[in-house]
């Protein structure tokens, strides 16, 4: 990932420490990768549970509860790799009724079963398992492609109710790629999430830091590129 390095510390600090992100960059700015390849990792380093969702496409309430908890279930098995380590943290969110079962070729698996009908006690309780786990070892929340859950009836109310029963100190990194649902999502006085988090804008590339970043890699290739000539094609492919 070239530069962002500015960011990559001040998002994992502040995930750390609590704060709540809404983190625009337009398609292929790299914001998803530098959430997942850099600043994810070292969360996990430091012993948080990270939920990592992808709502891009969400149409409905239940495409949001099942994105949801395939989240939680990877984060599980990331956070908690062996039976034993697994079984201590399912214990803590019994109100989904985890299912431990062993694959040959994955190893152990966890599983979510969801009883309640209706999708908004789904909801509750999926946040509610999530509650769970920070208040005993830590976790971090990461939405990415956000601005999808605008298309699905009910969402934005019930996200903002689970964001604000949520415990303080869990961090929450919101991502989308699309600026104007973003804004009537959080933008409008009257959104059901208006006003939540902080903005946070992923800026185009320097050009001068580009073109060092690009320069070494055609090194390899004995292929060399002027700065002035790296700026016009960033300009001409919108950087």
């Amino acid at each position: 990932i070239c530069n962002y390095t500015a960011e990559r510390e001040l998002l994992a600090r502040g995930l750390v420490a609590g704060r709540r992100f809404v983190i625009f960059g337009r398609r292929d700015t790299g914001k998803t990768s530098l959430l997942k390849s850099c600043v994810v990792p070292r969360l996990k380093r430091k012993g948080l549970f990270v939920c990592f969702a992808d709502l891009f496409g969400v149409r409905t309430l239940e495409q949001l509860c099942e994105r949801l908890q395939s989240g939680v279930e990877q984060g599980m098995k990331d956070f908690s790799p062996s039976r034993a380590r697994l079984e201590g943290l399912l214990r803590l969110v019994q109100s989904v009724r985890p299912v431990l079962t062993t694959d040959p070729q994955e190893g152990v698996l966890v599983s979510l079963t969801v009883m309640p009908d209706g999708c908004a006690p789904q909801l509750a309780q999926l946040f509610k398992s999530v509650a769970d786990i920070h208040r005993k070892h830590g976790c971090v929340l990461v939405l990415d492609e956000f601005q999808d859950i605008h298309f699905v009836p009910q969402a934005e109310a019930l996200l903002r109710d689970a964001f604000q029963n949520l415990p303080r100190g869990l961090g929450i990194a919101i991502l989308g790629s699309k600026q104007h649902l973003l804004g009537r999502i959080f933008g409008r006085p009257q959104a059901p999430l208006a006003g939540f988090g902080e903005d946070f804008v992923l800026p185009p590339l320097p050009y001068d830091e580009f073109h060092a970043y690009i320069a070494t890699r055609l090194k390899h290739r004995r292929i060399s590129l002027s700065l002035e000539t790296a700026t016009y094609l960033q300009d001409r492919l919108q950087r």
